[in-house]
């Protein structure tokens, strides 16, 4: 890697989809701060455009400028002001990542090495050293600019790709693009002397104090507790309707939370299936047993900030409000398309924006009515429906819920099978 001094230009690049905590932004106007008073800075933002399409425009933007490198940071990740200093000075490679964890449990360390065809996490030592990867973490890392000379065009590109047992998969873009850099012979290093901290609620994951899971476990469960039954009653009525009048006999639950509203709304079709994060899994299961239905009933333990695909398809997917915890709310739509057949229904809902009190730490970020409809079209998805309410009488806010088909016209979005 180009070492950097006065004459070096970085591009400090930041991808958001919608409102940043405010501890994360501190951190990067801290850090831009202390970096440009030995460097020449370049802050190159983006909002609300796919992880993939954005990354290319931001790539463009940074050449544009001349820069020398980028400095790729995630709009969730607290970042030190000596990160600069320490990735540029990985001589050999051009692409050095911090290490960072991933914010839910089991809090894996983000990156990979190729083995066998396969990729497999990192487990590194938090000892100051930096590590040889296949896949460095994206979103806290420093890239030679020589690199887009030395890979071409599109950098970024989604992908359908196919396991060895046949289950069709989305090959994320960064993931692609370090296969790329892999095959051009190009080193990836982790280097373990910057730790990152990712945001959850009430405070960042650092690599260096990864929680007990355990413990963790137990406080998650109150989520599951009995006055989670008055929320989103209307969305799951809506359900009911819609699955009695179009007959549906599989329903599919994205972020299905306590599951008895589900079983007791649509326990009269043939299947239902609700997908949850693994550390729930298992209580959601002991709770379905709570009430009886005619129904069979699985539960799938999925981090829905990451797509998945069962190879099945549902004629009414529901996602009640989830979206607006994730990261990356396109990762939740893509899933729900996947699992749509041609003449599915996806019903889903979220908050407001406007009426809430922006204090909810367990939220990512919140959307407007507008700005949810923009990106479910952007999304392939055409509306059919769309009404609001008031989620109950001692919570105010208000909650917007969208009826939708596949816009058959653009049903698979616009990733690259290539």
């Amino acid at each position: 890697m180009k070492k950097l001094d006065k004459t070096s230009k970085v591009g400090f690049v930041i991808h958001t989809y919608g409102p940043i905590d405010h501890s994360i932004y501190f951190s990067h106007m801290g850090c831009m701060l202390s970096f440009s008073h030995k460097f020449n800075m370049a802050f190159l933002g983006i909002d609300k455009q796919r992880a993939a399409d954005a990354r290319n425009i931001l790539v463009k933007s940074a050449k544009s400028l001349n820069c020398t490198h980028m400095l790729i940071i995630d709009a969730d990740h607290i970042i030190p002001t000596h990160m600069l200093d320490a990735l540029s000075n990985n001589d050999e490679a051009l692409i050095a990542s911090g290490l960072v964890t991933k914010r839910k449990s089991p809090y894996n360390q983000v990156g990979f090495v190729k083995k066998d065809n396969h990729y497999h996490p990192v487990a590194l030592p938090v000892d100051g050293r930096s590590y040889l990867v296949d896949v460095p973490a994206m979103g806290c890392t420093l890239i030679d600019m020589d690199v887009f000379d030395i890979v071409k065009e599109p950098y970024f590109t989604d992908s359908v790709a196919i396991t060895e047992d046949g289950k069709s998969y989305n090959k994320r873009s960064d993931i692609r693009f370090f296969e790329k850099c892999g095959d051009a012979g190009i080193k990836m290093v982790i280097d373990t002397r910057v730790l990152i901290g990712h945001m959850r609620d009430p405070e960042p994951i650092y690599p260096n104090c990864v929680p007990d899971t355990a413990s963790m476990n137990k406080v998650q469960k109150i989520r599951n507790n009995e006055r989670s039954l008055q929320y989103q009653n209307e969305v799951y009525e809506k359900a009911k309707l819609l699955a009695i009048e179009h007959n549906m006999s599989k329903v599919l639950d994205l972020g299905c939370g306590n599951p008895i509203k589900l079983i007791k709304k649509l326990g009269f079709v043939d299947q239902i299936v609700g997908i949850d994060f693994q550390d729930k899994i298992l209580d959601i299961a002991y709770k379905s047993n709570e009430t009886s239905c005619r129904a069979t009933k699985k539960w799938i333990g999925h981090d829905l900030d990451e797509e998945c695909n069962l190879n099945m398809k549902y004629n009414l997917v529901i996602s009640a409000d989830v979206i607006e915890h994730l990261q990356d709310p396109d990762t939740l739509l893509q899933t729900a398309k996947t699992h749509m057949d041609d003449n599915a229904i996806f019903i889903l809902s979220s908050p407001e924006k406007t009426t809430t009190n922006e204090d909810n730490h367990l939220h990512v970020q919140e959307f407007t009515k507008e700005e949810l409809l923009g990106i479910l079209v952007a999304n392939g998805f055409s509306v059919t429906d769309c009404f609001s309410y008031q989620e109950t009488s001692n919570i105010p806010y208000t909650n917007n819920v969208f009826v939708c088909k596949l816009n058959k016209e653009n049903k698979n979005g616009n990733s690259d099978p290539s």
